[in-house]
């Protein structure tokens, strides 16, 4: 499944355009290799992704920015989005 489709489906991006930007930016991290049950903290194991077409495998998290939710500008009228930072692809 390719990374910007996983961040849309899962609410970490509002479009495939926000999406591509998010990874141009260098805030879009993936797991290298798998996970049994949690998140691990440590950053060594964290890769970033800068294209937001590569492929990555079912069950891998991802993490945006901090991993924290995040409120950005709404698309259209006032006030804020909330998006999530972490899922699984």
């Amino acid at each position: 499944m390719k990374l910007k489709d996983v961040l849309v489906q899962h609410g970490m991006a509002r479009s495939n355009a926000e999406a591509d930007r998010f990874c141009k930016q260098g805030s879009v991290r993936v797991l290298r290799d798998g996970c049994e049950g949690g998140f691990p903290i440590d950053k060594e194991r964290w890769e970033k992704v800068l294209d937001s077409r590569t492929e990555i495998r079912e069950n891998v998290p991802v993490i945006v920015g901090s991993g924290l939710w995040r409120c950005v500008p709404r698309l259209e009228g006032a006030g804020f989005d909330q998006l999530q930072g972490v899922g699984r692809a």
